[in-house]
């Protein structure tokens, strides 16, 4: 949502409705299991919702988001290794750029709010209000340890050779 703050990689942050092609996003780097910078690969026009979602976590941080289909974006899940809904997140370990917090509540709020979307190159994730956001597509893997699990398919041969 607007004024949501998104992890620069030196550190500092930035409104989500400011976010330019240029900067240099705080991303997690699931194959090599640590801290990352990427681009935005797409930033989405601004958009309004009828609603939004409040979700705080024990640590006292929180993070406004809109979903849809009654749903809510998406935060890494410690104990199912993947991005899930925040609406399914309450009582479970989410990833933050100070560590692991309990997500304790996830409300829903009817108000008129402006909203973005980011998707950051290769990783496809980012650090909004410090906590660790994506979308379903960075589900194709596995996680284990904050790394993806892969296995040890053979590239497909080019058709051209």
């Amino acid at each position: 949502m607007k004024n949501t703050k998104i992890k620069l990689s030196d550190g500092t942050n930035k409104n989500v409705q400011n976010i330019t092609y240029n900067d240099e996003i705080l991303v997690w780097n699931f194959d090599e299991g640590k801290y990352d910078s990427a681009k935005p690969l797409w930033i989405k026009k601004t958009q309004t919702s009828t609603y939004y979602y409040k979700v705080t976590l024990d640590n006292g941080i929180f993070l406004n988001l809109v979903g849809s289909n009654g749903n809510c974006h998406r935060l890494f899940s410690i104990e199912d290794g993947m991005f899930i809904s925040a609406t399914d997140m309450v009582g479970k370990t989410t990833y933050t750029v100070n560590g692991n917090c309990k997500v304790l509540s996830c409300e829903k709020i009817e108000e008129i709010v402006e909203y973005y979307n980011i998707i950051t190159k290769y990783h496809l994730n980012l650090f909004a209000n410090d906590i660790l956001t994506s979308c379903r597509y960075n589900n194709i893997y596995p996680v284990k340890d904050m790394k993806f699990i892969k296995d040890d398919r053979l590239n497909r041969a080019p058709k051209w050779k």
